[in-house]
C-alpha cells in the first residue's frame, strides 16, 4: 500500500490524504487503518484505475490476508472538521489516536458541534499535528463519528490539548449524549496526511 500512497502523492492531485496506521501495541500486525481523502467522486474513481491500486487488489485477491472482512467507512468531512499541519509526518515521535464515537439516536449533531470546536482549537495549538473527524450517512453507519488526532507527543495531549476548553466541552457532550467510544493509539506506517 505504500506504493499506492507514493503514486497518489506524486501523480494524483485529487487524492489529498492517503495515510496508513497500525495499532501502537499490536503484536499480531493484523490491523491497518487507511485514511484517504479525495476531491470528489471522480478523483476516487480514477484512483482505483491506477496501476498501483490494480496491483494491490491483484495481490489481495491472490492471497488469504484477511483475518476478518475489512470495515470500510465512507465519511463526510468538511473544512471545519479537517486540519493537518505540513510537518505532521516529520515529527520525531508523533502520537496518534483513532477513535470511533457513538451517540444516542439523533444526537450526533451535538457531537459534530463539539468536535468542530476541538478541531478549531487544535489549529491554534502549535503541538497539534492533525485533528479531523468524519461521519457516515449510509446504511450501518449509525449515529457515530470517526476521529483522528495527532500531536508532537502524548505529553502534549495530556498537558495542553486535553486541558483546552474545547476538549472539556466535547467531554461534556459525550457524557450527556454519547453511547460509547473506542480509541486506539496508532503509529504512522506510511503515506501522507498533507500535500
Amino acid at each position: 500500500m505504500t506504493n499506492v500512497s507514493k503514486n497518489a502523492y506524486t501523480n494524483e492531485p485529487g487524492v489529498h490524504k492517503f495515510a496508513l496506521f497500525t495499532p501502537l501495541n499490536d503484536t499480531n500486525n493484523n490491523t491497518l487503518w487507511t485514511i484517504e481523502q479525495y476531491t470528489n467522486q471522480s478523483s476516487f474513481d480514477a484512483h482505483f484505475t491506477t496501476k498501483p491500486v490494480q496491483d494491490m487488489f491483484a495481490w489481495i485477491n491472490s492471497a488469504d490476508i484477511y483475518v476478518s472482512p475489512p470495515e470500510v467507512h465512507s465519511l463526510n468531512i468538511s473544512a471545519a472538521s479537517d486540519f493537518a499541519r505540513k510537518q505532521v509526518l516529520v515529527e520525531d515521535n508523533p502520537w496518534f489516536v483513532i477513535s470511533q464515537k457513538t451517540y444516542q439516536e439523533g444526537k450526533r449533531a451535538l457531537g459534530i458541534e463539539a468536535w468542530t470546536g476541538v478541531v478549531s482549537e487544535a489549529k491554534r495549538e502549535e503541538g497539534m499535528l492533525v485533528s479531523m473527524f468524519g461521519y457516515g450517512e449510509g446504511e450501518g453507519e449509525g449515529d457515530g463519528l470517526i476521529v483522528l488526532e495527532g500531536a508532537a507527543g502524548r505529553d502534549y495531549f495530556e498537558g495542553v490539548h486535553w486541558k483546552s476548553e474545547a476538549w472539556r466541552r466535547m467531554e461534556e457532550v459525550e457524557r450527556e449524549v454519547g453511547k460509547g467510544s473506542v480509541s486506539t493509539e496508532v503509529k504512522f506506517a506510511g503515506g501522507y496526511l498533507h500535500k
